[in-house]
């Protein structure tokens, strides 16, 4: 009776533990890998070289990284002022632009495709820079079968997976990292991620920051986010696996 009661107490807390035990399938989640530490922001989107991240368009996501000399040093950079959430590197993109349709967006393949029906923690940090003008309420998480590559720069238009919306666009948490999450059962297949705001100008809410220093000309019309710790986790390991990592021989 005793193994049995102690059997059972085992496969809870494998139940319990499984999150935490779980393999991250976004490779090079928090940027810290890089191939050219960087020294201003990107002018195309080939500039962006950051091993297994890319543009999803003609945007031009940004990379930040404290082993920078120039304008891309991490806490000081031509974007604002901020250390990473974790580590020495994230990027950074514009989610929204005064008047234009104007967009950046980072794609990654994930290490393996999703399941069907199983779950997963999909869960990513953003940070507004302390530069842009200006805030807004929204932002998001697209899961895809396929690579995205668009020849603009304009709003992507599919429906994000994980969408962020806030009750405004200023929040007592705004400049500071904020994160995003949220648990998604898998169609299965979904092996690609992008990041950035999918709605058009006409549905995102903004803010006006007043008396804000501004160090780049685009950023006095815009809101640019600065990216970190993207995950997708699964809710919980298969049980065999679980068993072998927690249960002795």
């Amino acid at each position: 009776m005793a193994a049995i009661r102690i059997t059972c107490f085992m496969i809870l807390v494998v139940v319990g533990v499984g999150t935490s035990l779980a393999q991250n399938l976004v490779p090079n989640p928090g940027f810290e890998e890089f191939r050219v530490c960087p020294g201003g922001y990107s002018q195309s989107p080939h500039e962006f070289r950051v091993p297994h991240w890319q543009s999803a368009s003609q945007g031009t996501p940004d990379y930040f990284n404290s082993c920078s000399n120039g304008e891309a040093d991490v806490p000081y950079n031509w974007a604002g002022v901020s250390e990473a959430y974790s580590g020495n590197g994230y990027a950074g993109i514009y989610i929204w632009m005064t008047g234009l349709d104007y967009r950046e967006y980072l794609q990654c393949k994930l290490n393996q495709p999703l399941t069907k029906d199983s779950l997963y923690i999909l869960e990513f940090h953003f940070k507004l820079s302390s530069y842009s003008k200006y805030a807004v309420d929204r932002i998001g998480l697209l899961l895809s079968d396929s690579a995205i590559n668009f020849n603009h720069s304009k709003r992507l238009q599919y429906a994000p997976t994980l969408s962020l919306i806030q009750d405004s666009a200023l929040t007592v948490n705004t400049g500071l990292w904020e994160t995003a999450r949220q648990e998604y059962r898998a169609r299965g297949g979904e092996q690609y991620l992008v990041v950035g705001n999918f709605f058009d100008n006409e549905a995102t809410r903004y803010y006006e920051i007043q008396f804000r220093p501004v160090s780049e000309k685009m950023l006095a019309q815009s809101a640019y986010y600065y990216i970190d710790d993207v995950k997708i986790i699964p809710r919980y390991l298969p049980e065999d696996v679980l068993l072998t990592q927690l249960l002795p021989e």
